[in-house]
């Protein structure tokens, strides 16, 4: 369960992004709304995915342990995961941006291994 201070920090990025003036992405959220999902319930997911994964909440910095690379590969996933859930599981980019950041993954581990 994604802690409601998580989630509050989470609808109040999005609403601020909204919010922003950028008229060459104006309606961009509501345009990928059919393939990634609606964003408050992604971002919700996408945490609890990491939780679980890490096995306390995020907030207990319990990423702070993890190499930079593949702390950002492991959130990346998750989110991605999370859009093909809600939004259009055929989206090809969901799926080869899992592959990108799994294979991001390996490089660092491979890179990690050998030095």
């Amino acid at each position: 369960m994604v802690q409601p201070e998580i989630l509050e920090m989470q609808t109040q990025l999005v609403d601020a992004l909204a919010a922003k003036d950028m008229p060459r992405k104006a309606g961009l959220v509501e345009i990928r709304q059919d393939t990634h999902g609606d964003p408050l319930v992604t971002l919700a997911l996408a945490t609890e995915a990491s939780e679980l994964l890490l096995g306390e909440p995020i907030s207990n910095n319990a990423l702070r342990k993890w190499d930079p690379v593949l702390k950002h590969c492991l959130i990346m996933i998750c989110a991605k995961l999370a859009r093909a859930s809600q939004g259009n599981q055929y989206f090809e980019d969901h799926w080869a941006d899992i592959k990108g950041y799994a294979e991001i993954a390996l490089r660092r581990v491979d890179r990690l291994e050998t030095s």
